[in-house]
């Protein structure tokens, strides 16, 4: 009975510890497989970076960029010419055969101001090619009397016949003057005078053709009678080649929205129309403002 009961209190050792042993191996290896050491966020590998594309740094307000011009632009431009476009005189004439006394006076005509278009094209930051385009109408008067023999010394007045000849003339101006513009001319502007720095000089050449050349002219003859045809007369050149130049300013910039003001003086090099008491200017002053986007 006593070797019946060791007997049974070994096998109940053996199967617990039996027992013991395999929960610990069961523990262990589901630990090892499902939970493993705890790992905080910085140890964890950190993904793959790829590289990302280079930006360009924008013109912020805190930027030292600056905003780069757009390459081209267009508007209108409008123009005030200061003096008209013929000079006027008052001119008298002798001849003898036959005997004539010629007085000549010249008036001027015509609108100074006018509409055009313009177009710039920026080579670099500071260097851009400008293009122009006006078209304005001209005109000028002569009236020319005309006394015809000897003027009788015994007369207190002009005793000759007087015939009156009044010829006005209307022509269209086409204007195609090309120039260079150089801004930035002052970058770094004593204290007081910023404004320097949106002062700009300009200099190129200019081209004039001459069209719808209308003259009326009418005739008072000594006896009452009057005539009138509307002949054009010839202009002297119809195709004029100058120079322009001049200083400019820019008033405002946003975006591409600019407003320019200029002061221009072209000289050109032919008269478009001469006659006894008048005479194309060849000295024009000009000065416009110029709205381009």
């Amino acid at each position: 009975m006593i070797n019946i009961c060791k007997k049974v209190r070994f096998t109940i050792c053996a199967t617990t510890l039996a027992a013991a042993l395999g929960f610990a191996q069961s523990a262990t290896q589901s630990t090892t497989q499902g939970t493993g050491p705890a790992q905080t966020p910085s140890q964890q590998p950190a993904p793959p970076q790829t590289p990302s594309p280079t930006t360009a740094q924008q013109n912020t307000p805190g930027s030292d960029i600056v905003s780069t011009p757009p390459r081209f632009s267009a508007g209108i431009r409008i123009e005030y010419f200061p003096e008209r476009f013929f000079q006027t005189q008052y001119v008298t004439t002798e001849t003898t055969n036959p005997i004539l006394s010629s007085a000549y006076f010249g008036t001027s005509a015509g609108s100074k101001y006018t509409l055009g278009l313009s177009a710039e094209y920026m080579l670099t930051r500071n260097i851009s090619v400008n293009l122009d385009f006006f078209r304005h109408q001209e005109e000028y008067t002569q009236l020319d009397k005309v006394k015809s023999g000897v003027q009788d010394p015994n007369s207190s007045y002009d005793t000759r016949p007087v015939t009156s000849i009044t010829q006005d003339t209307r022509a269209d101006y086409w204007d195609f003057p090309l120039a260079a513009r150089y801004y930035g001319l002052i970058h770094k502007a004593p204290h007081g005078l910023g404004w320097t720095k949106d002062t700009y000089l300009f200099a190129g050449g200019t081209y004039r053709y001459v069209s719808d050349i209308r003259t009326g002219t009418s005739t008072s003859f000594p006896d009452g009678s009057t005539s009138y045809n509307e002949l054009p007369v010839k202009p002297d050149h119809r195709n004029l080649i100058g120079v322009v130049g001049g200083v400019g300013y820019k008033m405002f910039e946003y975006g591409k929205f600019k407003l320019l003001a200029e002061g221009r003086y072209t000289r050109w090099f032919q008269n478009t129309f001469q006659g006894p008491a008048y005479e194309s200017q060849k000295n024009q002053l000009e000065i416009g403002l110029g709205f381009t986007y």
